[in-house]
């Protein structure tokens, strides 16, 4: 599953709802010359159901680490 490469590739991440998750590395930071800043980057995901974004998945279809996390805050 998409979700498992991506926590084990970056340590930090914060989901918002079940379908809405952004994974980061502190140390991943590029310089905004428009900004004149540095920015963290960040990888995003949106879990979609039927065209929609998912909202309720069952847990049988969540991993059991992202279930967990969800479910624990």
């Amino acid at each position: 599953m998409l979700f498992r490469s991506h926590r084990s590739l970056y340590p930090n991440m914060k989901a918002k709802h079940v379908h809405s998750i952004a994974f980061w590395n502190p140390e991943e930071i590029e310089f905004c010359e428009a900004c004149d800043d540095d920015l963290q980057l960040f990888i995003g995901l949106i879990l979609f159901k039927d065209g929609k974004p998912a909202e309720h998945l069952p847990s049988n279809e969540l991993s059991k680490e992202l279930h967990d996390y969800m479910t624990n805050r």
